[in-house]
């Protein structure tokens, strides 16, 4: 028991923890500079879409009506025609294709 200093200053152990939190936080600061700087000067540039054509038939005063697109990503395109008869048609962006179409033609 030391009766001299009754209130003994922090350990070793906590002074020297207490310099390495210092440094490792400065560390990271360093390096989180570094980084924003690095891609400020040197953005990522995105590669070059290719495009891609798709026919879509549409004959004589066929018109397209409505462009809607659907939940899982394709594109529902709806084609009227000069006589009354409708045409849907599917087209997947991903694939470039036209995936599926539906005629809908009146019945007299």
């Amino acid at each position: 028991m030391n009766l001299e200093n009754p209130n003994p200053g922090p350990s070793r152990v906590l002074t020297g923890l207490v310099i390495v939190m210092g440094v490792l936080i400065i560390v990271g600061l360093a390096a989180l500079v570094t980084v924003i700087i690095s891609r400020h000067l040197h953005p990522e540039v995105a590669p070059p879409h290719e495009v891609q054509r798709v026919l879509l038939h549409i004959g004589g005063q066929s018109r397209i009506t409505n462009i809607v697109p659907s939940a899982n990503g394709d594109v529902i395109i709806e084609i009227s025609g000069q006589n009354g008869d409708q045409r849907v048609a599917v087209w997947e962006p991903s694939s470039g294709r036209i995936s599926a179409e539906l005629d809908l033609v009146p019945t007299p």
